[in-house]
């Protein structure tokens, strides 16, 4: 029979400004699953031996972004399945490193009850998070890139502080070189920032608020009239912060545009792979090809596992330069690897969506999309 020793509750480590340079990544300054969370754990004894319980849902980065085989790619591409973790810190292999046992949540296990505990507990804690991402009063305001259907939207939200009583957020989506403009009374950033499936599975359905919609400065003095109900003051003061809401929020997307085509902000940085000596930058070129689960297209064929410390890092393979896919409407599209990192950097997460926007615009850059669409 085991003993509880001790029990550590959930500690959150995260900050909505993840990175270093956080225009460098703005597909995942806000993604639910790229917020560092270390779990709660639970030591037992169990029969004289130290055993370690922990709930793992996805990797935690807390390594020196410089040193071997640290590694961001995966997130926002691969979400990492749910894992049960025992570490026996009575055990220790020839490296001196602690017996670690990982299992699948339907596996049969001695601490299968204890398991279920701690999961609950986990997922409170990331219910918890996530309602703070959903938002964006908790975050002051918001912006970021995307590429939805095949067209670049830059969108921008924020809460009117100023004037809370209203309960208003001001959005911003630019498209096409149209600004439009909505207000609404609850935060819809995420409804935009989230492809819906994931929206789904963080948040449920979702329901479309009432919104008032413009596209211009004309048009938000014009419809004054629609607050009729209130006095000429406060009619002055809506129109008021909502067209100073329109400028702004209009600035913040251009500057953004601006960065964006010059190369000083991006959607998703390839430096996430984060691989600094010659051999990992290496190992990253093939990571690329496993990332968008097309090893069997490339042809690849393992040659050596590379170690690192004791870390497994990745490993050579040699592969096909070009691969042919066939898209879902029946068009094939031949892509190499230089092309899955330009696909990455748009933030495109499947091999459907790089074909589809290399057939669209002719080139796998952000510059071709903007000079179509803006």
């Amino acid at each position: 029979m085991y003993e509880i020793l001790s029990r550590k509750k959930c500690c959150v480590l995260y900050h909505f400004n993840q990175f270093d340079h956080p225009e460098q990544n703005l597909s995942l300054l806000y993604d639910p699953d790229s917020i560092s969370f270390d779990s709660g754990s639970l030591t037992l004894n169990d029969a004289g031996q130290i055993i370690r319980l922990r709930v793992s849902r996805t990797e935690n980065y807390h390594r020196d972004p410089h040193s071997i085989g640290f590694d961001r790619s995966h997130i926002g591409i691969e979400r990492l399945p749910k894992e049960y973790h025992i570490l026996n810190e009575s055990v220790r292999d020839k490296n001196g490193v602690h017996s670690l046992q990982r299992l699948a949540p339907e596996a049969d296990c001695k601490y299968h009850e204890l398991f279920g505990e701690l999961d609950a507990a986990d997922e409170k804690e990331f219910r918890r998070i996530w309602d703070i991402l959903l938002d964006s009063r908790n975050t002051g305001k918001r912006i970021s890139a995307k590429i939805i259907d095949n067209k670049l939207h830059i969108f921008t939200e924020t809460y009117n502080y100023d004037t809370p009583e209203f309960g208003e957020y001001y959005l911003m989506d630019y498209c096409d070189g149209v600004y439009m403009f909505s207000v609404s009374d609850v935060s819809r950033f995420m409804t935009l920032y989230l492809s819906h499936k994931e929206y789904l599975h963080y948040y449920g359905e979702y329901s479309e608020p009432h919104t008032q919609q413009y596209t211009s400065l004309e048009e938000i003095t014009a419809y004054e009239k629609e607050y009729a109900k209130i006095s000429h003051y406060e009619r002055e003061m809506i129109t008021r912060h909502r067209r100073n809401a329109f400028q702004r929020m209009q600035n913040e997307i251009d500057d953004l545009r601006r960065k964006l085509k010059r190369g000083k902000a991006q959607i998703r940085s390839r430096d996430l792979f984060g691989f600094g000596e010659y051999e990992m930058k290496f190992v990253a070129a093939f990571k690329i090809i496993e990332l968008y689960k097309a090893k069997t297209e490339f042809r690849c064929e393992e040659l050596e596992t590379l170690r690192w410390e004791g870390m497994c890092v990745g490993y050579y393979m040699r592969s096909k330069k070009r691969a042919e896919f066939r898209l879902s409407d029946g068009r094939t599209v031949k892509l190499n690897r230089n092309d899955l990192y330009n696909g990455y950097e748009l933030g495109l997460i499947t091999i459907e969506e790089i074909g589809q926007f290399l057939l669209k615009y002719g080139k796998l850059s952000i510059r071709a999309c903007m000079k179509q669409t803006s």
